[in-house]
């Protein structure tokens, strides 16, 4: 046992889940996958969910997508090493385990997307945005603060004010 948790304070995460596996006689690609696969199935449910309340909640496209971008940042903060494990290993899943898992992710990326369009169609936005880039830029924007979140300076709060101003005066329409 002293040698598992050394084993996880040497090479985290990945390091103590492979040898758990071989202690437990299990192949451990096996067993990684199938806990990975669990975990971010379950993780993606919850993130999905309070995306969808925030997108059919009431208020405005630009009150709604501000809502959406600060909590797609939010678990990082009580989540992080959740969040880098799925931004970093769901490549690595089997075929049919990354499949369901990227219907989440798809899924996701069509809540940003309605409230974009939802944005163009009543004026609160530029008419002139691919709102499927425009919904990949953001989420690749948010996505990037769990790498680098506490070697800055900046608490999530400020870190998401920046962000939903800088993407809603983008999105904004022209002068």
């Amino acid at each position: 046992m002293i040698i598992f948790f050394f084993a996880a304070f040497l090479a985290g995460f990945l390091g103590a889940t492979f040898l758990a596996a071989f202690f437990a006689g299990l192949v451990a690609t096996t067993f990684f996958a199938a806990f990975l696969a669990a975990f971010l199935a379950a993780f993606l449910a919850g993130f999905f969910e309070a995306a969808q309340a925030i997108a059919c909640g009431p208020g405005k496209a630009r009150e709604r997508l501000a809502g959406l971008i600060r909590a797609h940042m939010v678990p990082i903060l009580d989540r992080g090493n959740f969040v880098r494990v799925f931004l970093t290993q769901r490549q690595f899943l089997p075929n049919r385990s990354r499949r369901r898992v990227g219907k989440w992710s798809r899924g996701l990326e069509e809540i940003f997307e309605t409230v974009i369009r939802d944005g163009m169609r009543k004026g609160e936005f530029r008419g002139d945005l691919d709102p499927r880039l425009t919904t990949l830029a953001i989420l690749g924007l948010a996505n990037t603060v769990s790498s680098w979140y506490g070697k800055e300076d900046a608490s999530m709060e400020r870190i998401g004010s920046e962000f939903v101003s800088l993407v809603l005066d983008g999105l904004g329409r022209r002068q």
